[in-house]
């Protein structure tokens, strides 16, 4: 009976890791696949996702750290199954803490910044006293998006941006701007900051030095992407 050399094991033990690393590899797959109907992500925005440049390069070099992880271990330990679990646990990790936050939708649920507060009598510095400046309803960019955004003056100084009803496909990396001219699908100065929630209602200050002119944008913006999600001109 034929007895294998040393040599001959490595290829074989080498097969092995490749083929450990094929499955754990097809098993986080599948696991994205069932977060994907289990969140009901839309076709579209996977399709956007998966395909965009940026997505491509973190997946390449995740990718590498993955083969690489695996690698390493098998060579240090000359066993298989670490570098599978090492690999596992990586493609767990890079699910929960990535991908699920990323796409699974969160609410909101803030007051109405103008409910409780007395109209402010007429006066030099506030003529107007608590009031609405403006509305007007959210429209998607290649997402699906409905609600309003409300333009509120709380008569002391200080101004609002408020979503009322609002909902958005969920997706990474979501900032808020308000852009001066009407349906602006770009960035401007002016960020009131990260995206509270996909769904619901959320009160964003603006800056005592802004200036609202005669027509305005807001803008849900990608940052990671780069990429218009949906804005609202308020008139």
């Amino acid at each position: 009976m034929a007895i294998r050399s040393g040599p001959e094991i490595g290829p074989l033990r080498r097969r092995r890791w490749l083929t450990g690393s094929l499955l754990v590899l097809i098993a986080a797959g599948l696991a994205v696949g069932a977060l994907a109907l289990i969140y009901e992500i839309p076709p579209n925005l996977i399709s956007n996702t998966s395909t965009h440049p940026r997505t491509l390069a973190i997946g390449a070099a995740t990718l590498a750290l993955f083969l690489l992880l695996g690698w390493a271990l098998y060579r240090l330990t000359r066993r298989v199954w670490i570098g599978a679990l090492a690999q596992t646990l990586l493609a767990a990790a890079v699910i929960a803490l990535v991908i699920v936050p990323t796409f699974r939708g969160t609410d909101v649920r803030e007051p109405d910044p103008l409910v409780g507060v007395a109209v402010l009598e007429p006066s030099g510095d506030h003529p107007g006293g608590a009031h609405e400046i403006g509305a007007a309803e959210f429209v998607g960019i290649d997402h699906d998006a409905t609600g309003s955004a409300r333009l509120l003056d709380l008569g002391d100084g200080r101004r609002v941006l408020r979503f009322e009803n609002f909902e958005v496909e969920a997706g990474p990396d979501y900032f808020v701007h308000l852009i001066d001219g009407a349906d602006v699908r770009s960035p401007g100065p002016v960020r009131l900051g990260a995206l509270k929630g996909s769904r619901g209602d959320q009160n964003y200050e603006l800056p005592a030095e802004v200036q609202i002119g005669p027509a305005s944008t807001v803008l849900i913006w990608c940052r990671v992407f780069d990429v218009p999600v949906a804005n609202a001109t308020i008139a």
